[in-house]
């Protein structure tokens, strides 16, 4: 087994903060962990269509879209179609189902902070009349 390596420790910190950002989290479920973050970021319009069209993502979140893709047909890593439509084709459809995966999530947490909204309701506070946010 090898010994900690403190300093390695930092490096590997400083490249995944120098790639991703300090405030960087999954564009899915919102992770902060840089070390669960794909340090590549996922190409949402397929890489060799599009390769800044780049979103973070959590490693589960990424292993979920890769998923999605090969389901529906869209492999990133085989050679891509000879011609400019069926690449086309590939793009948006990764796009679209990227965007179904965003929507699906967003969703979730709609649901999640309605039934926070009950609870509280539940609760006997007079939580509506709390101060609004500031802008």
């Amino acid at each position: 087994m090898a010994a900690p390596n403190p300093a390695a420790n930092d490096r590997r910190l400083a490249r995944r903060v120098a790639k991703l950002g300090p405030n960087a989290a999954c564009a899915i479920c919102g992770e902060r962990n840089l070390i669960a973050l794909v340090l590549h970021g996922h190409h949402v319009g397929l890489e060799v269509n599009d390769p800044v069209a780049v979103c973070v993502l959590c490693l589960n979140h990424h292993a979920v879209a890769q998923e999605r893709l090969r389901q529906i047909g869209v492999v990133e890593w085989e050679p891509p179609a000879d011609n400019f439509i069926e690449r086309q084709v590939a793009m948006l459809r990764s796009e679209a189902d990227f965007l179904r995966l965003l929507a699906e999530s967003r969703e979730q947490a709609a649901n999640a902070w309605e039934a926070f909204t009950r609870w509280l309701d539940g609760q006997d506070l007079d939580w509506r009349g709390w101060p609004k946010e500031e802008r």
